[in-house]
């Protein structure tokens, strides 16, 4: 299946994507129908280039919009990533602790 993937930046306040917003454009073949994609609630920090825009922040929301065409099925995933305050030190930090919890052995 192939799969394009349009990350767009969404201020807290901002209820719709400006049609001229810039977005990160990802596509990619996948052999076998999976792709990684975020969920909502996910942090997603993807780096501007100098083509594209970049995106972080929190997904807010997934649009998967799937075609058929004549010789392969196609999906087109839009992602909108709300803006937000993250500290990474902090994050990367629960997620250690939660992976320490989780090899821990039960009472």
């Amino acid at each position: 299946m192939r799969y394009s993937i349009d990350y767009q930046q969404v201020s807290e306040d901002q209820e719709f994507v400006r049609p001229d917003d810039r977005s990160a454009d990802i596509v990619f073949n996948s052999e076998h129908g999976l792709a990684l994609i975020p969920c909502v609630g996910d942090v997603v920090n993807l780096p501007s280039t100098a083509v594209k825009a970049g995106v972080c922040g929190v997904v807010r929301s997934r649009i998967f919009n799937y075609l058929r065409g004549p010789e392969e099925f196609y999906c087109h995933v839009n992602i909108f990533v709300e803006e937000a305050d993250i500290n990474f030190g902090n994050l990367i930090s629960e997620y250690m602790r939660n992976q320490a919890r989780s090899r821990s052995p039960s009472s």
